[in-house]
């Protein structure tokens, strides 16, 4: 649906003033489970997740004609590149009808320019298109469609331009685009035209610079995550999270958080009671990985993607720029910030590039630096590291990564042998402790710079979904959660909830062994990235072709966390409006009014079956041995059917005592285990 939006009220002025009392945010417990305080006051932690910056004005149009406006501030010069796409590869074969297009400096209140498409009425322009304008789709994907004039029904004038859209494609791309206007940065532009559509459809429009590098413009007040704000809202959800980066200028270049405010400031102005979780990248730009070719992320084929993170130059020139960061948002947005949640690595969830792939991380000079000190510092001296190695290593200098064959072979079936094959068993070690190291490292120059009063959150512990991983969970970096779950600057874990058996149907899977969290006095969040019925048909990943079906996956998701206490986002994941439906925000709605009125009941979830699995023994498992899959991925949609609540927690509480008591324990892949860990799991189920 489309939310109607006055521009003069939605208007973006960045406002540099400071903030007001910095909020005092914690996670501690209430009721029995970790919850999330604002000062002093627990919340219920549910929130929408877009992406201010970008994304287009979509809009359902049916058979009347409907009259839409877009404005947007340009963030370029742009001569004669400046441009504008009504995109229509959304749903079945129709037609739809353009007409009266204006393209103009400043605002329909304020036009400080001439219209710039004065062909956009389609009346003297023959039996060819105007200028500029042009039909795309994609015909190799087997798209088709085409264009005409049409003299019988129009907006305003004697004919408009229709459109018959005679077959959309999953992956297709069919639009009508112009180009050749001029824009100039910081100044303000509009666009309104009009549209009508049979059968009704939906239709995103944007404005672009029309060719390479392909920048979005920033639509003020009618972008989606705009839209989704409003009806977020209007459900009662005042909890929000959107994207940015730690700003990484070249030297004696300025350092600029104008984006930054303009999206707190257009968040803050849609929703007045609004808090924001704020989701930021700390990788360092394209032109320092070019500087810096020793210092990326290296395959075994010699290609690269993005740092490393055993680069110690890029977290020495990170660190003090998160710290001014962090101290800038506490001055201007103190009082609107309460979670720091830095992202980086692979989808920003933290890690390894290529662990979707066959390719193989760790073979870059920082890579190797890193491996060197790690077993300096674990060993002390070459004598001992040969001794466990089984093998003469003179100095720790004369260590290189394993290769790519030495990883995938071990001498014990399905395992690499512990003495044997501790050379890789330590690499792999290795590569899931650099990943840790950087992030703990993150954590407390956030915590520092802000005083101690916002909580951290981090993608993490995604030991079920990256066993199914092709190159296997040891070279994942995430196992070491035992590092994180005690460290004081880290508050909050989360993953998106799992690819496995999501559908209408499904089970709705934990990435993680969820419970473990709780019991170590830290909140969990479920990324609720469920492909909506209003997403393209070809969205995959359990999309739910209805909407009954979207909000029943919304209900059981919900019915995971609640019993539970934990926190969820409800999630647009290509800034593309999944979530633009008032009935998901009316459901929404619901279940946060159903915890506010139980916020004060005490947490009573007391699992019958206890899945407790181990993080210990995936690195030493062949990376391309079928086991882990089969056991801490696939066996989760059985283990969910017995019938009976289900508690995951890691080896390591049953140890510690966190585990609650259960009639059923399943270790899916206690492989690794010493004489006394074994001693204890009899002791403890006896």
């Amino acid at each position: 649906m489309r939310i109607a939006c006055s521009a003069a009220a939605l208007a973006l002025v960045v406002c540099l003033a400071k903030a007001g009392k910095p909020l005092d945010v914690a996670v501690k417990n209430f009721r029995g489970a970790p919850q999330l305080h604002l000062d002093g006051r627990p919340q219920v932690p549910l929130s929408f997740m877009g992406w201010f910056d970008g994304g287009a004005t979509r809009v359902k149009v049916g058979a009347e004609w409907q009259r839409v406006i877009v404005q947007f501030t340009s963030p370029e010069d742009a001569d004669g590149a400046a441009g504008f796409q009504i995109r229509m590869n959304r749903g079945g074969a129709g037609s739809v009808w353009i007409d009266d297009l204006r393209y103009y400096e400043g605002t329909p209140e304020k036009p400080r320019g001439p219209n710039m498409q004065p062909q956009g009425d389609f009346e003297d322009t023959g039996d060819k298109l105007p200028d500029r304008w042009a039909l795309f789709f994609r015909q190799d994907l087997g798209e088709e469609g085409h264009w005409a004039y049409d003299e019988t029904i129009a907006a305003s004038g004697k004919r408009s331009l229709r459109v018959d859209v005679i077959k959309n494609a999953p992956g297709g791309f069919m639009h009508v685009y112009l180009s050749g206007c001029t824009v100039k940065k910081g100044h303000d532009y509009t666009v309104e035209l009009s549209l009508r559509a049979e059968p009704e459809r939906l239709i995103d429009v944007v404005a672009l610079h029309q060719g390479p590098p392909w920048t979005i413009y920033s639509i003020s007040g009618t972008s989606v995550y705009c839209q989704q704000v409003v009806l977020a809202a209007a459900a009662g959800v005042h909890h929000y999270q959107f994207g940015s980066s730690v700003p990484w200028p070249k030297e004696g270049e300025e350092v600029s958080y104008a984006g930054l405010d303009k999206a707190f400031q257009g968040t803050v102005k849609l929703d007045p009671e609004a808090v924001v979780a704020l989701r930021f990248g700390v990788a360092p730009p394209k032109w320092w990985l070019e500087e810096h070719p020793g210092e990326c992320t290296t395959f075994e084929d010699g290609s690269t993607e993005g740092f490393s993170v055993s680069s110690e130059l890029w977290l020495k020139e990170l660190l003090p720029k998160l710290e001014a960061y962090v101290r800038y948002i506490e001055e201007h947005w103190g009082d609107r910030c309460i979670i720091y949640f830095p992202c980086a690595q692979h989808t920003g969830e933290w890690f390894y590039p290529g662990s979707w792939t066959q390719h193989f991380p760790g073979f870059s000079p920082a890579a190797t630096r890193g491996f060197r000190g790690w077993l300096e510092r674990k060993y002390g001296t070459a004598s001992e590291l040969s001794q466990a190695w089984g093998r003469e290593v003179t100095s720790f200098e004369q260590v290189e990564t394993p290769t790519f064959d030495q990883r995938l072979k071990g001498s014990a079936g399905e395992f690499f042998h512990p003495a044997r094959e501790r050379y890789q068993v330590d690499f792999f070690e290795y590569l899931n402790d650099a990943m840790a190291e950087a992030m703990q490292q993150i954590a407390a120059t956030i915590k520092r710079a802000s005083g101690g009063r916002k909580a951290v959150m981090f993608f993490y512990g995604y030991l079920h979904e990256l066993a199914a991983a092709p190159v296997g969970l040891a070279q994942s970096g995430h196992l070491r959660w035992s590092r994180f779950l005690e460290d004081p600057n880290v508050d909050i874990f989360c993953s998106p909830i799992s690819y496995f058996d999501r559908q209408s149907g499904g089970s709705g899977h934990f990435m993680v062994p969820a419970d473990t969290v709780a019991a170590h006095g830290k909140l969990w969040f479920n990324e609720d990235d469920t492909r909506t019925h209003v997403t393209p048909k070809e969205a995959g990943y359990g999309r739910c072709a209805t909407l009954r079906e979207t909000l029943g996956v919304h209900r059981r998701n919900f019915a995971q966390i609640f019993p539970r206490r934990m926190g969820c986002w409800y999630m647009d994941l290509g800034n593309a409006g999944w979530m633009q439906d008032k009935a998901l925000w009316e459901n929404i709605g619901e279940m946060r009014k159903f915890w506010e009125d139980h916020l004060e009941d005490p947490v009573r979830f007391s699992p019958e079956v206890a899945v407790v699995a181990d993080e210990v023994s995936p690195l030493y498992t062949l990376p391309r041995s079928p086991m882990n899959r089969a056991l801490l991925y696939d066996l989760r949609a059985s283990i969910t059917r017995l019938g009976a609540p289900v508690g995951w927690w890691l080896l390591e509480d049953l140890f510690a005592g966190k585990v609650k008591p259960a009639k059923l324990y399943i270790f899916p892949n206690a492989f690794a285990l010493t004489g006394e860990q074994r001693a204890r799991i009899r002791e403890v189920l006896r």
